[in-house]
């Protein structure tokens, strides 16, 4: 039987990761300048009074692509209003 590897956490790096999510979700997002591959990204302004209309937090805007793709063109998948919804 094999046994599996056990998984360490150390209370003090889920704090300091939950300080990390305050600090990037309390800041307004037109005052972070997202990098990606070392480059600084782009997307327009105007994107981001829909994002908030999503009441979705400034690491969502990252891990759902809307960074990419706002609301038009993208294949992910943006949980809204508790129903799922594709993106046109």
């Amino acid at each position: 039987m094999v046994e599996e590897k056990r998984l360490r956490m150390d209370i003090e790096e889920i704090q300091r990761y939950f300080e990390w999510r305050k600090r990037i979700n309390g800041t307004p997002l037109k005052n972070i300048d997202f990098y990606e591959d070392g480059k600084l990204v782009k997307y327009p302004e105007d994107w981001i009074p829909e994002w908030e209309f999503t009441g979705l937090n400034n690491l969502d805007f990252i891990q759902t692509g809307f960074y990419k793709y706002g609301f038009e063109g993208s294949d992910n998948i943006i949980v809204l209003e508790g129903r799922k919804t594709k993106p046109n």
